[in-house]
């Protein structure tokens, strides 16, 4: 949105992760990335689960994820699940 810079959205993201993303049954992790050139905010987020992604979606649209609509709102989200294929780690 006009005047929000990609901090001040990845800080809300960030918030709205851990006061009301954190608890929900299904979820496992979230990071918040800034793109270097400074084009986007991405919020990866892990799940067990569609099911426990659209009960947040849910939740959201019912108005009970207020930090999450105020990230919202900040930005134009795109939503893109995937399946994860593969994890590589590092060597120990």
């Amino acid at each position: 949105a006009d005047g929000v810079t990609l901090e001040q959205l990845a800080e809300q993201l960030t918030e709205a992760m851990e006061l009301e993303i954190r608890s929900q049954p299904g979820f496992r992790a979230a990071s918040v990335h800034i793109a270097r050139d400074d084009s986007y905010v991405l919020n990866y987020a892990q799940w067990d689960n569609t099911e426990s992604v659209e009960a947040v979606v849910a939740k959201l649209q019912a108005g009970e994820m207020p930090e999450l609509a105020e990230a919202f709102s900040m930005s134009s989200p795109e939503f893109h699940p995937y399946d994860v294929e593969s994890v590589t780690v590092a060597e120990e």
